[in-house]
């Protein structure tokens, strides 16, 4: 695992984090999740830290943890927490998208995720690997030139074309092997300016045409929400998203359903988008699973970043009974069938008793940083 190997005071600071919060663990439990924290797999690393968070979240909030309590059903969850005459039940799980396997696929998942990063308002980007270079991709001086050609556009006058016609506007990337096609594509005018839409969307021949997160977070949801058979409090399943490309639009399809065009076949030209009734949470005239409260859902979780991540607590419309959200989660309820969100009323970094800026210093020397 990477914060094994790395080494400075910036990386200490981490390390003294997990070991503080390790340490709070329960000694039986403890040694599953710091075995899994020193795996040289990255996803196994992931999964018991995400763990621990959850853990030391519900420690500092107040509440008294179990750690695979004992129930009724099948097998337990993972945490049974308590504060008060409040309990209720949480499992946490991850996402990290369709596994990749070694060399090029590794690669291009590779240059996928290092231009999802980049900073693009106004447009998404498609994407089409013309051919895969034999070492992986020297992303930094892309990303800014990216970011530079898409500034320069003028969305209002583009002419959407993919792949490798050689009309219209295009960004073309050759680099030790690599010949890369980008293409832009506007972002629909009311929705411009945000910051934080996922830009990568459509992806060339031979890759996968859009990506369906939704899909994988609704069949997670759903595994977890029927494996521990009829508990005596409610249930929020925590989920950690390890993909780049999730977003918002992913959570509310696995909740409350896909868009899907409907229309009348006597009149054709009548469409309109409507909800599918594939959501785990059905919908407002057929509300399912409501012994799940919540989906706790957070991105990319990791040691360094407890200062900055905000989790979102997703609640249930119609839950059998609500669980209250924490002071450093984000909540996101239905109301008038749009989705109202309540920001944290307390920074993480208070929280967990970090001060500002924390860690301090710089992760890595300018020879790290070199391209």
């Amino acid at each position: 695992m990477f914060l094994n190997r790395v080494a400075g005071d910036y990386w200490d600071q981490v390390r003294e984090l997990v070991e503080d919060w390790a340490a709070r663990v329960p000694s039986v439990a403890r040694r599953d999740v710091v075995a899994r924290l020193r795996s040289p797999h990255d996803r196994q690393f992931s999964a018991a830290f995400w763990e621990l968070y959850l853990h030391e979240t519900f420690l500092r909030a107040g509440f008294e943890v179990e750690s695979h309590p004992s129930v009724s059903g099948p097998r337990p969850p993972d945490f049974r927490v308590t504060r008060g005459k409040e309990r209720f039940y949480v499992e946490a799980t991850c996402v990290f998208g369709t596994a990749t396997g070694s060399g090029a696929t590794a690669r291009r998942q590779a240059l996928y995720e290092a231009v999802d990063r980049i900073h693009s308002p106004n447009f998404f980007l498609s994407i089409d690997v013309e051919s895969i270079g034999e070492a992986a991709p020297r992303t930094r001086r892309l990303r800014a030139d990216l970011e530079r050609w898409l500034s320069s556009l003028d969305p209002d006058n583009i002419e959407l074309v993919l792949g490798r016609d050689p009309r219209g506007q295009r960004f073309v990337w050759e680099e030790q092997g690599w010949r890369v096609w980008f293409r832009p594509i506007p972002v629909r005018i009311e929705a411009r300016g945000a910051t934080d839409h996922r830009v990568l969307g459509v992806f060339g021949p031979g890759e996968a045409q859009w990506l369906d997160d939704a899909s994988e977070l609704r069949r997670t949801i759903r595994s977890k929400g029927k494996a521990y058979g009829v508990l005596d409090a409610p249930l929020v399943i925590a989920v950690m998203v390890g993909t780049p490309f999730h977003d918002e639009v992913d959570t509310i399809s696995a909740l409350y359903g896909t868009w899907k065009v409907q229309f009348d076949i006597n009149s054709p030209d009548d469409a309109r988008s409507v909800r599918g009734r594939d959501g785990y949470w059905g919908s407002p005239d057929e509300w399912r699973h409501t012994h799940v409260s919540g989906v706790l859902l957070a991105h990319a979780v990791a040691p360094w970043r407890v200062a900055d991540e905000v989790p979102e607590l997703w609640a249930h419309p119609r839950a059998t009974q609500q669980v209250s959200s924490l002071p450093v989660w984000r909540s996101a309820v239905l109301a008038d069938n749009r989705i109202e969100r309540i920001e944290p009323s307390q920074p993480a970094s208070s929280f967990y008793g970090l001060p500002a800026g924390w860690p301090e210093g710089e992760p890595f020397s300018r020879e790290h940083l070199a391209d």
